[in-house]
């Protein structure tokens, strides 16, 4: 067991402690690691923005904020903390004009960068803007055309738009390469069974 005493020599195994706590699934635990490590070298960047991300998984909002906000602090250039926090808002309906800032500064450094494309296209889905999320959702499938959830993304907006035929086609798409997802499946009977 590692020594409690704020060694700065410590800092790296407990980081690497919660990275493999974390590939385990111990969100919590790996947490508690990451912390460790962040109040013996606060000025990492990366590990402030993996501590975001943990947060997220967990739910605690607030601190995943906290962590992403220290992040950009530290790196201004870290596109990757603007993105999930942008994406994270998104996601839950919140803040959504600081979400669309937030992408907006993601893509400033990465501006073809497809899972950002996604984070964009969703923020104006979200907020009701389905012709902009169109155009965003359209680009990140083109960069991006295995990743299930932007396809997906993709198709909900075309349902948006009436095109109901076009958005279970990207529901079939997304569904092969998500073969286990009740979700997607349970959306595509329920927009065929329609006869729309």
């Amino acid at each position: 067991m590692l020594k409690e005493i704020p060694d700065k020599k410590n800092a790296p195994y407990f980081y690497l402690i919660g990275f493999l706590e974390k590939q385990k699934g111990n969100y919590k635990r790996a947490l508690s690691f990451y912390e460790k490590s962040l109040k013996i070298d606060s000025l990492d960047a990366r590990k402030w923005f993996e501590a975001g991300a943990l947060y997220e998984e967990i739910n605690d909002i607030r601190n995943a904020e906290r962590a992403f906000r220290k992040s950009v602090i530290l790196d201004s250039t870290l596109s990757e903390s603007y993105n999930y926090w942008g994406y994270m808002l998104a996601e839950r309906g919140l803040k959504l004009d600081t979400a669309k800032i937030l992408i907006e500064k993601a893509l400033k450094y990465e501006p073809d960068n497809g899972y950002y494309l996604d984070s964009m296209g969703w923020v104006y889905y979200m907020m009701g803007k389905y012709d902009s999320a169109f155009i965003y959702l359209k680009r990140a499938v083109d960069a991006v055309p295995d990743d299930p959830v932007i396809v997906e993304h993709l198709g909900d907006v075309y349902l948006k738009l009436n095109q109901v035929d076009r958005a279970i086609n990207y529901w079939e798409e997304a569904l092969k390469l998500e073969s286990d997802n009740k979700n997607l499946k349970k959306k595509i009977e329920k927009y065929k069974n329609k006869g729309i």
